[in-house]
């Protein structure tokens, strides 16, 4: 005994999966077409999303051990930006990982003016510093970022120059060796 009913329900159940399925067909390729088209801008976007994230959350120790060590990847996310999106865009990248990193540490200080002060200077030097390559120009912008945030740090915030000493020799340390590693590839 056949059931109508069911057949039916059948019939109108595989044509609505059917449509369904095309639909996905469609749209999954019209996705690949724009990505295929825009792959390497969304490529880029995808890496400085997540350069940003990492960068900002690289002072998240301080949370933990109430003291800078000079661990920090927005120099290095600010360079790299600098070389690749130029002064406007790059200055506003660095900003947002400089507040972003300072809201997350919990540690906003004198020292966000600063810093912003030096990565302006760091983005017009950057501008002359192209020419030589993302690994020249990286190591000299780290080494005048550390000079001069150490000199602010001293002769204008009156820290103590061991604890200024130690965030200049990890920070400079630790971005010398970031452009040695990665420089080349990026």
């Amino acid at each position: 005994m056949k059931n109508v009913f069911y057949d039916t329900y059948c019939s109108i159940l595989k044509k609505k999966r059917l449509k369904l399925f095309l639909i996905q067909a469609i749209m999954t390729l019209i996705a690949i077409t724009i990505l295929g088209l825009f792959f390497k801008q969304f490529l880029t976007a995808i890496v400085t999303i997540a350069l940003i994230t990492v960068a900002s959350l690289s002072k998240l120790y301080k949370r933990i051990i109430h003291y800078s060590i000079g661990f920090e990847l927005v120099t290095f996310a600010s360079i790299l930006f600098f070389f690749a999106f130029g002064f406007t865009f790059g200055i506003l990248l660095s900003a947002l990982m400089l507040l972003a990193s300072m809201l997350i540490s919990g540690k906003i200080t004198q020292l966000f003016v600063f810093q912003m002060i030096i990565y302006m200077i760091l983005g017009i030097v950057a501008i002359f510093l192209k020419p030589l390559g993302i690994v020249a120009e990286g190591k000299i912008l780290s080494l005048l970022y550390n000079i001069l945030l150490h000199s602010f740090s001293l002769f204008l915030l009156h820290l103590p120059l061991h604890s200024s000493a130690i965030n200049f020799t990890v920070n400079l340390l630790t971005n010398l060796m970031l452009f040695d590693l990665f420089g080349e590839q990026i």
